[in-house]
């Protein structure tokens, strides 16, 4: 079986996934915005933290929406039950 030959651009690419298909760990998310695990996973069920759902346990969190939520400025703190 003959391989296609590959350019240097072609390698780089192949072992490096885009940076806004990141996907984050709610431990990653939280650690990234100096915040407890409990409270982004509160603010996950109250729906102010853009996440993707990959099956029924399975929550990730692209590294582009947690950056243009943080961005944003939403104060993850408002409306938290003290």
């Amino acid at each position: 079986m003959a391989m296609r030959p590959t350019s240097d651009q072609d390698q780089d690419q192949a072992g490096e996934a885009p940076p806004d298909a990141e996907l984050l760990t709610i431990s990653q998310a939280a650690a990234r915005l100096q915040i407890g695990e409990s409270l982004c996973y509160e603010l996950v069920r109250a729906g102010r933290l853009p996440v993707r759902r990959l099956g029924p346990r399975c929550i990730r969190i692209s590294l582009r929406g947690l950056q243009q939520w943080a961005a944003e400025g939403d104060d993850p703190l408002e409306g938290a039950v003290p």
